[in-house]
């Protein structure tokens, strides 16, 4: 195989990004490559570095590789899915990139300008298996990888396993050990916007007073909104009782506990953050980018992500074992009911004002 070259993207630090088998060959390479006689040469992936490009070099593109051995795979390596933009947006009349992984608010914006290129189904069918909150209109990239908003505890200051949000406003062991990262972060600017709404009987799509009302609440109980130290270090560390982040990571620091912290995903239900995959315009090897995509997609990949990472898998047809699916509930079918249902025009064109909102009349107000 081809060694597996890696290359900076100029002026990004090398940070690990907050989370976010091996054995997985994804079928034959005619089911799972798109067409295998055009991969060939270099491919370009610009991917957030860290423990999230470890674990996928692993799960998906050493496998992919072992079946094109003709094939280099380079890295560009963004620590935000905004300083890719940028970086996509500097070359946008010469690329170099081929593929590029974005958060679907962000890609979406990407999309508007012109800087990436539908897939083709005929070249991708693994789209055919997504779920369709993973499709992205006219295939403008594709949904790899779902995450969620989870709540997180430490056990030794938490007596028994919280079902609710309310705990946050209601447990004794809350006031003043709650940690959150603050607007505008999507973490509390959607996720709790939205969650929140919905717990007060309302509709984020026509309005988020509820939960704007219902976080100022909450706010005089939470110790820190800072962004650092995180809340999945506070929460291990028993610094915060409570936290809230996304599922991947909180379920990585949780297996480094040694039981000391959970995450859960509580009855009113979570808010979904999705990754894209994206081939860019013009990009120097396409064919090889779509054969990747569709490897990418495919159920076997997804697994063998999911099983490093407690990302939910968006191909339909992947399945994960019980003991993994309690550490990535949005996966369980059985709890497909407590998906809020993300309306991304909303999300995307109200997040700014949500989170001077959130600043003023929240944080603000503490």
């Amino acid at each position: 195989m081809s060694t597996t070259k890696l290359r900076l993207l100029k002026g990004v630090a090398l940070l690990a990004l907050p989370a976010f088998a091996l054995t997985a060959c994804g079928g034959s390479p005619s089911a799972s490559s798109g067409n295998g006689n055009d991969v060939s040469g270099e491919l370009v992936f610009s991917i957030y570095p860290g423990v999230f490009q470890d674990n996928y070099v692993k799960a998906v593109v050493e496998p992919f590789q072992k079946l094109h051995p003709d094939l280099n795979i380079s890295f560009v390596q963004a620590r935000t899915s905004a300083e890719s933009l940028a970086s996509l947006r500097a070359e946008k009349a010469n690329p170099s990139v081929d593929v590029s992984l974005l958060d679907y608010a962000v890609a979406r914006t990407a999309n508007k300008e012109g800087i990436f290129q539908a897939l083709d189904p005929a070249a991708v069918p693994n789209l055919a298996d997504l779920d369709p909150k993973a499709k992205v209109d006219g295939n403008l990239g594709a949904g790899v990888t779902f995450d969620s908003v989870a709540l997180m505890y430490n056990t030794k200051a938490v007596s028994s396993e919280p079902q609710s949000w309310e705990a946050l406003w209601e447990d004794p062991a809350a006031a003043g050990k709650i940690a959150i990262i603050g607007p505008p972060d999507l973490t509390s600017t959607v996720g709790l916007t939205a969650i929140t709404t919905k717990m007060e009987g309302g509709d984020y799509t026509r309005s988020v007073d509820p939960g704007i009302a219902k976080l100022a609440k909450l706010s005089p109980r939470v110790q820190t909104w800072n962004p650092q130290p995180d809340p999945y270090t506070m929460v291990q560390s028993g610094d915060a009782s409570y936290g809230v982040g996304w599922n991947a990571r909180a379920q990585l620091f949780a297996d480094d506990s040694n039981g000391a912290m959970k995450a859960v995903l509580p009855k009113e239900g979570t808010i979904l953050q999705i990754n894209t995959l994206n081939l860019v315009k013009d990009s120097p090897n396409p064919a090889a980018a779509q054969a990747f995509i569709n490897y990418a997609l495919g159920a076997d990949a997804q697994s063998s992500f999911s099983k490093l990472m407690s990302y939910a898998p968006t191909n339909t047809k992947a399945k994960l074992p019980a003991d993994i699916l309690t550490k990535i509930p949005v996966a369980d079918p059985a709890k497909a009911d407590r998906i809020i249902a993300p309306n991304w025009d909303v999300m995307v064109s109200q997040r700014d004002t949500w989170a001077t909102r959130l600043k003023t009349e929240v944080v603000g107000a503490k």
